[in-house]
């Protein structure tokens, strides 16, 4: 696994449904060390789909096509951990994030406002990096899809679960939007040769 998998995260290369678990994160020093940056203060980054997001350092020393942090408000949390890897390799990382909007393409949570709705700001967020990135408007190196996963299946002790839904608007239950929505970003991924890292969130 290339660089960034020493965050110890679960890899899915491509679309397959082969999982490995990373043991950095088994050494308390490590995992202290990636959960004081993540406590640090993140870039201020321009929340633009659009453009797909900010560099996370100004002028990175790479060429090629950057690293693409792209999730909910934990990958703007885990934004300080990436520069500092972007920093010490060289590698373009860019962060893209909407706060309770999961990278899952084809499902989106519940609205903030009414749970009975869809978030249509986050499906149309989703469907601006899905054309981005199958229309090769914009080139990524990877994915690194970093979110609170636990926020969008039922059961979350957080309180923050609002129901799910497919693009169409028809309620689906959460794993199974869960299931449906990270093979949707596998294959996305699949389709423009891109690798992909799914981080969970770190310990306390």
């Amino acid at each position: 696994l290339w660089g960034i998998g020493s965050l110890g995260a679960v890899a899915l290369l491509g679309g397959a449904i082969g999982v490995r678990r990373e043991m950095w994160m088994a050494d308390p020093v490590n995992a202290a060390r990636v959960s004081g940056l993540t406590r640090r203060s993140p870039r201020p980054c321009e929340k633009s789909f659009a453009g797909l997001g900010c560099d996370l350092l100004a002028r990175p020393n790479h060429d090629g096509p950057p690293i693409l942090l792209w999730g909910d408000s934990f990958a703007w949390a885990l934004s300080p951990a990436l520069a500092e890897y972007s920093r010490s390799t060289g590698t373009g990382v860019r962060l893209l994030f909407e706060s309770s909007c999961p990278p899952l393409i084809g499902v989106v949570p519940g609205s903030r406002r009414a749970m009975s709705t869809p978030d249509l700001a986050c499906q149309a967020n989703l469907r601006s990096v899905q054309e981005q990135l199958s229309g090769g408007r914009v080139k990524v190196s990877a994915l690194v899809l970093a979110a609170r996963w636990h926020f969008y299946v039922p059961g979350d002790l957080s309180g923050e679960y609002r129901g799910m839904y497919d693009w169409g608007g028809s309620p689906i239950e959460g794993l199974r939007a869960m299931t449906r929505g990270l093979n949707a970003t596998l294959d996305l991924a699949e389709s423009v040769n891109v690798r992909v890292l799914i981080v969970g969130v770190p310990p306390a």
